[in-house]
């Protein structure tokens, strides 16, 4: 945490320093997780450095752990990372590539939101680079997605809505309960 806090307020020395530090520590009690997005921050850091080849080491090496456990949402989360560094860095052909592969794990998952969000990912690159045919393709795929979503959103907010009504049938239950309560302790 501390890493983070030092990466946004833009002390990248110092949040590598965290990051080592608690890179030590999670290798020390082998959590995957927790080393994935530490080096997933150590290559945001570098890439704010202007070390590439550092950024790109880190990025390999939390998509390599990522693809050896079975938390997708870690992978996806750092595909989708390493490929807008791609891009930023020009390479939009590998950055397409890592975006479809991110893609591919959210639509095997049913994983709707997040392929919404990598679908408009891949249509900025593609119409930066004038392909309109690509780019409707997944268009089309984004819309596709959203409508998978939506009885699931509808599912949710109904659930919701039935919580918060049984919530209140609870508490005027409990108020009644106090009522009675206090009759009788006045008798």
């Amino acid at each position: 945490n501390l890493g983070n806090v030092e990466y946004h307020l833009g002390n990248y020395q110092q949040a590598i320093i965290y990051f080592e530090e608690a890179i030590q520590w999670l290798l020390h009690y082998n959590y995957q997780l927790g080393l994935i997005e530490t080096y997933g921050m150590l290559a945001l850091v570098y890439e704010k450095l202007e070390n590439y080849l550092e950024c790109t080491k880190y990025f390999e090496l939390a998509i390599d752990i990522s693809s050896n456990i079975e938390y997708t949402y870690s992978k996806v989360d750092t595909l989708i990372d390493y490929s807008l560094f791609l891009d930023r860095q020009g390479f939009g052909a590998k950055a397409l590539d890592t975006l479809a592969e991110a893609y591919t794990l959210t639509s095997q998952k049913k994983m709707y939101a997040k392929s919404m969000e990598i679908c408009k990912k891949i249509v900025a690159i593609l119409e930066k680079s004038g392909d309109l045919v690509k780019s409707n393709y997944y268009y089309r795929l984004y819309f596709e997605n959203e409508a998978c979503l939506a009885p699931i959103k509808q599912e949710n907010k109904a659930r919701n809505l039935k919580m918060k009504m049984d919530l209140e049938h609870l508490e005027d239950e409990h108020k009644s309960i106090l009522e009675q309560s206090e009759v009788f302790r006045r008798r």
